[in-house]
């Protein structure tokens, strides 16, 4: 219970904001990622304590948290997102339960954690605006987020990164309303690893847009963008895509006093 208290302390300040990484200008130096897979049925249960975290930080208007919950795909699976600008921003411990409802009330949101979490990780998410194409601002977040992550063979990420370098140039010149975005992974974070958010509405779907492989041939020409394209999957270990929600109901958006 102890180790579930300390790493749900992340819960009173801390997947990713649709918002923030939408925006042109430059973002936040990073991510503090909070990974909660839920009990089998305990999803209910697990939402019920997430939203008294909410309403704890709205209550204190702590930093910005954005939330995400299964869509399609890894179905016990909330991830928890703060951006910070400086890893001393990390070393802040608040219980924000107590501050805002009192030891009591703090107690009571924890024993419901307890009844409903399977386990809980952490990692730090560093963006890569370099290797993806900034979208333009949005008012509110998107439904749904397809989240792709890549795992890279070993001593290939640099191949990797050329491939994804043409991808960005071929989009902007073929499909220039594509926009996504990248990371790589820091603290707690898997190795050779980078992580696609492409932010987008159930709608979006059902609307099949121009292959990766289409892009690069339409640009470079067929020879040019099939040899691209083999080069860049040859350097891919292993591949995998989620769909997932935007909790705009779980997360808590900082309010400029």
């Amino acid at each position: 219970m102890l180790r579930l208290k300390s790493c749900l302390m992340c819960l009173l300040m801390v997947s990713v904001s649709p918002l923030l990484l939408a925006e042109e200008n430059a973002g936040p130096r990073g991510f503090s990622v909070l990974s909660v897979i839920v009990k089998q049925g305990g999803a209910q249960t697990f939402e019920q304590a997430a939203a008294k975290f909410k309403a704890a930080n709205d209550k204190l208007n702590t930093p910005s948290i954005f939330a995400s919950s299964p869509g399609i795909g890894d179905n016990r699976l909330y991830t928890f997102a703060r951006p910070f600008n400086s890893y001393a921003e990390l070393a802040e411990q608040r219980n924000v339960l107590v501050e805002a409802f009192g030891e009591e009330e703090a107690a009571k949101t924890f024993a419901l954690l307890g009844e409903s979490v399977e386990s809980i990780s952490s990692f730090i998410a560093i963006p890569r605006p370099d290797l993806g194409i900034a979208g333009p601002e949005m008012d509110t977040p998107t439904e749904i987020v397809l989240s792709i992550t890549i795992t890279v063979k070993q001593g290939r990420t640099g191949d990797l990164e050329t491939y994804m370098g043409k991808v960005i140039e071929a989009t902007r010149a073929i499909s220039p309303d594509l926009y996504w975005n990248t990371f790589s992974y820091g603290i707690g974070g898997p190795a050779n690893t980078y992580g696609i958010r492409i932010n987008q509405n159930w709608a979006d779907l059902d609307t099949e847009g121009k292959s990766i492989p289409m892009r690069l041939n339409e640009h470079f020409g067929k020879r040019n963008g099939e040899r691209i394209q083999a080069e860049g999957q040859d350097a891919i270990e292993d591949i995998s895509f989620v769909v997932r929600r935007n909790r705009t109901d779980l997360s808590h958006m900082h309010k400029d006093m």
